[in-house]
């Protein structure tokens, strides 16, 4: 296979769609210039914290080992993916990141075809020699929820990211699991869907307000603040009237609020491991096997979560 041939559009797209007819797209020259120094990473959006705190550790992780890093954004529209994928092998790229990226069985039999090193970043792929990198998201969010109703809250509120990640997904189920275990403790549970935007978070804690929870957890940053910003105008102090716990990228919570239970995700840990195994991989000419690394959040307990009734023993 001729390694040293540029990649037309059509060549590209034929692969992509080649998925029913393994015979035509093995016959493709598929794998880009070897030697570029250049990995793609491949973002479902760019609209959260944890994306730009992502590609900054990924950029300077790479930069050490002597690559830099393409960055290509699908906006949440999985329609992007052919054009952006396009776009990083005409680049080239020697590797490749996914981050947020949910492919369908057709898609990742097409990647596959390509012979091209990935890494999955928060979502898990069923490639042989491709990694994942995931969170234990869902764990750590059940054990917040838990904690709360542990401590008395009987109306509880979750101001939710939107729906349409791995990541997201993870993060709600989180909160069934602790809810389901504990129902018989649990009055009633709302949830506010936003967007990741500080409005929505203010306009979600305002709904969730009128519901008389006393207790709330956002599953994003920027949707905190606007949450933590409605409980200052109408001054209701945390762990007097409410409890409030949420997803923390930046430690910023952990300043301004400290009476805030926070969420750690292992950012720079998981600059470090994605870039250590692309660069792995590229060495090996893609011969790896591919390997699931569960990366652990840490929690902030700075929240004391004040009872409002009687504590109760979990079942």
């Amino acid at each position: 296979m001729n390694r040293s041939k540029r990649l037309s559009h059509s060549e590209i797209a034929l692969a992509l769609s080649s998925t029913k007819n393994p015979k035509t797209a093995s016959s493709c020259p598929l794998t880009p210039i070897k030697q570029t120094r250049s990995i793609g990473l491949l973002l479902s959006h760019m609209q959260n914290s944890f994306t730009s705190l992502l590609v900054s550790s990924l950029t300077k992780e790479l930069s050490a080992l002597g690559y830099n890093l393409v960055v290509r954004d699908l906006k949440n529209d999985p329609q992007l993916l052919e054009s952006r994928l396009t776009d990083l092998l005409q680049y080239p790229v020697e590797g490749l990141f996914l981050s947020e990226i949910e492919l369908s069985k057709e898609q990742q039999q097409s990647l596959e075809a390509l012979d091209l090193p990935i890494v999955s970043i928060s979502t898990p792929i069923s490639l042989a020699k491709a990694d994942s990198i995931l969170l234990n998201n869902r764990t750590t969010t059940e054990k917040v929820l838990a904690r709360m109703i542990e401590s008395g809250h009987r109306r509880i509120g979750v101001i939710a990211s939107p729906q349409n990640t791995f990541i997201t997904k993870e993060q709600l189920q989180g909160v069934t699991d602790a809810v389901y275990a504990n129902q018989a403790f649990v009055e009633h549970i709302e949830f506010y869907y936003g967007d990741y935007s500080t409005a929505s978070g203010y306009k979600g804690m305002q709904r969730l307000l009128d519901q008389e929870v006393t207790a709330v957890f956002s599953c994003n940053y920027k949707m905190a603040i606007g949450g933590l910003q409605a409980l200052y105008q109408q001054e209701l102090p945390i762990d007097r009237q409410l409890s409030f716990a949420s997803f923390d990228y930046t430690g910023g919570l952990d300043s301004l609020y400290p009476n805030v239970t926070t969420i750690h995700q292992p950012i720079e840990t998981i600059g470090k491991l994605a870039a250590h195994r692309i660069s792995k991989k590229i060495q090996s000419q893609n011969q790896l096997t591919g390997a699931t690394y569960i990366q652990y959040n840490t929690i902030h307990w700075q929240d004391k979560l004040i009872p409002t009734t009687k504590k109760v023993t979990l079942i």
